[in-house]
C-alpha cells in the first residue's frame, strides 16, 4: 500500500522563497533618475549670480577702443545652502534565531532590506514635501524649492482643470539646460489627468521610448507618456490635498532638469559606493543584536529656473 500524502509530506519539505515579497510596493519611479553626486564636509553651498550680478557684454573693437570689465560677482540673496540630513533606523534580531533559522532567509539579511526599502520612502517623502523651516532634522522637498516666480495654475481659475496649454506654460517655465526639462513629475492623480487634457482635445497622448530597470534583471525599452518629448514620472507619495483656489483638494505636476545645473541628491564623499550603511550596536547582557542603518542624504537645487510648479484640481472620473 503506497504512502498517504499526509505520510509522504513527513518525507518531504516544501521550497520557501527568499526574501519577503512587498505586497502594496509604492511607484517611484524618479528613483530611476534622480542622480546622487558626493561632497566634502555637511553641506553644499550654491553661489547664485542674478543677470545684474553676471557682468556686462562685451564690445567689438572700437575706435578709439573702449572696453568692458566682464566682472561676475554672487548674488548674496540668492545663495543657498544644502545641509546632509541623517536618516536612521534600528534594526534588531534574536541572535538564536538569526544563527540557527537563517538556512533559507538570512533573518538579518531580510530585515535590513526592509528598513533600507523604509529609508527609501522616507527619501522620497520628504522629496516632495519635506520642510527645512517646519522639522530641522529633514531637508527641504522641490515643494519648498520651488520658488514663487516658477509657480503657476491653470488657465482655469474656476474649477482648475487641467488644460494642454497649462503644461505648454510649465515645460517653457524651466530655462536651466537651455529650456529642455528632462523629466515631468508628479503623482497618479497628475498622470490621469494629463491623459485627460489630451482626451478632452481629442488627441492622442505623446509616447517615447525610455530604457528602464526591470524586475527580472537588466533593462528594457518601456513607452512611457510624455509632453514635448518630456517623460512623466508618477509617484505615490505626492500629496493630493493642497489648496488651490477655494479647493482644498489640489494636486501638482513639476516640470525638472535632472543633474548639474539642476536637481539631484547629494550624500558623503566618504561612502564611496554604499550610500546606504548600518553598523552593529552593541548591547550588553543581551541574547539580540541591534544595527543601525544610516543614510546621510540631502537634496540639491543649484539654479532656481531648474524647476516649475503647476498647481490644478484633478476632475471627478479621473481618481
Amino acid at each position: 500500500m503506497p504512502l498517504t500524502k499526509a505520510e509522504g509530506l513527513l518525507l518531504s519539505n516544501d521550497e520557501l522563497l527568499a526574501h519577503i515579497i512587498e505586497n502594496d510596493s509604492n511607484r517611484i519611479q524618479l528613483a530611476e533618475r534622480l542622480p546622487f553626486f558626493p561632497i566634502n564636509g555637511q553641506e553644499l553651498r550654491v553661489e547664485r549670480a542674478s543677470a545684474s550680478d553676471f557682468g556686462v557684454d562685451p564690445l567689438f573693437d572700437t575706435v578709439p577702443v573702449t572696453v568692458t570689465e566682464g566682472k561676475a560677482v554672487p548674488t548674496s540673496s540668492l545663495e543657498a545652502k544644502f545641509e546632509l540630513k541623517l536618516l536612521m533606523q534600528d534594526v534588531i534580531v534574536n541572535d538564536f534565531v538569526q544563527y540557527n533559522q537563517s538556512n533559507v532567509n538570512s533573518q538579518l539579511g531580510v530585515q535590513l532590506e526592509a528598513a533600507t526599502r523604509r529609508m527609501l520612502y522616507k527619501f522620497w517623502k520628504s522629496f516632495g514635501i519635506g520642510d527645512t523651516s517646519v522639522n530641522s532634522q529633514e531637508f527641504s522637498g522641490v515643494r519648498k524649492l520651488t520658488p514663487a516666480g516658477q509657480l503657476i495654475q491653470t488657465n482655469d481659475t474656476t474649477n482648475y482643470a487641467l488644460d494642454l496649454i497649462d503644461l505648454a506654460r510649465l515645460v517653457a517655465k524651466v530655462k536651466a539646460n537651455n529650456g529642455r526639462a528632462h523629466v515631468l513629475w508628479t503623482n497618479p492623480l497628475g498622470y490621469k489627468n494629463i491623459l485627460k487634457a489630451h482626451y478632452d482635445k481629442q488627441m492622442e497622448p505623446q509616447y517615447i521610448d525610455v530604457e528602464v530597470p526591470d524586475a527580472s534583471g537588466g533593462f528594457r525599452t518601456k513607452r512611457m507618456l510624455s509632453f514635448e518629448g518630456v517623460p512623466v514620472y508618477v509617484d505615490e507619495f505626492y500629496p493630493t490635498n493642497e489648496s488651490v483656489g477655494t479647493f482644498s483638494n489640489g494636486i501638482s505636476i513639476y516640470a525638472m532638469v535632472l543633474g548639474r545645473g539642476g536637481l539631484y541628491g547629494i550624500v558623503p564623499a566618504s561612502f564611496g559606493s554604499e550610500m546606504i550603511r548600518s553598523k552593529e550596536v552593541l548591547v550588553a547582557g543581551s541574547a539580540q543584536t541591534t544595527y543601525r542603518v544610516y543614510w546621510p542624504v540631502s537634496l540639491v537645487l543649484e539654479a532656481e529656473d531648474a524647476i516649475a510648479r503647476l498647481q490644478l484640481r484633478p476632475m471627478t472620473g479621473t481618481t
